[in-house]
């Protein structure tokens, strides 16, 4: 697979509930009718107009009474793929994760 992923920012966090970047799906339902219409035929992307700071300061400060527990590390990774391509396949491919449904199975259990 010839993707790479084109940017990457390592993130801390403590609580694992919270959302350290805004999803497709959290975009489009804060935008406009109109406005998903734009960006469904541009194509744009909204990627670069999300902070991430503020992501991280607000995973960091809402986890107020857990400050006795470890910051996690997070990658956060942004990159375009082909037609018909899959990003989890993708991510795999990256982090050498097997696919394997023995692999698999021995996660989910």
């Amino acid at each position: 697979m010839q993707s790479a992923p084109t940017s990457r920012d390592l993130m801390t966090y403590t609580d694992d509930k919270i959302h350290l970047v805004e999803t497709d799906l959290d975009v489009l339902s804060k935008a406009k009718p109109s406005e998903v219409n734009e960006l469904l035929s541009t194509g744009a992307s909204h990627d670069d107009s999300l902070d991430t700071s503020g992501a991280t300061i607000l995973a960091e400060t809402e986890s107020i009474g857990s400050s006795d527990l470890l910051p996690e590390l997070a990658v956060k990774l942004s990159f375009t793929l082909p037609t018909s391509s899959y990003a989890t396949m993708a991510i795999r491919e990256l982090t050498k994760t097997s696919t394997s449904v023995d692999c698999q199975k021995a996660l989910n259990s």
